[in-house]
């Protein structure tokens, strides 16, 4: 199963792109899937260098504390 990676934007779109930050990781991520507009500092679910979704902080947040938790075996 491939789950999406939470990003969060580092700098403005610019030529249907955007710089996003996951960690100390930045990558260059497609706007062409994604409908909504992008500001630097928004959330965005994104698979396989595609936004998929633009999530709100506080989205990002619960997301962000479910992966980090511990799944019971």
């Amino acid at each position: 199963m491939c789950l999406g990676t939470l990003c969060q934007v580092a700098a403005p779109p610019a030529d249907g792109a955007v710089l996003v930050r996951s960690g100390e990781r930045e990558t260059s991520v497609s706007l062409l899937t994604l409908t909504d507009p992008v500001a630097t500092g928004d959330w965005l679910l994104v698979h396989c260098g595609l936004a998929l979704a633009r999530l709100t902080e506080s989205e990002a947040h619960e997301a962000l504390r479910l992966r980090d938790s511990e799944v019971p075996s």
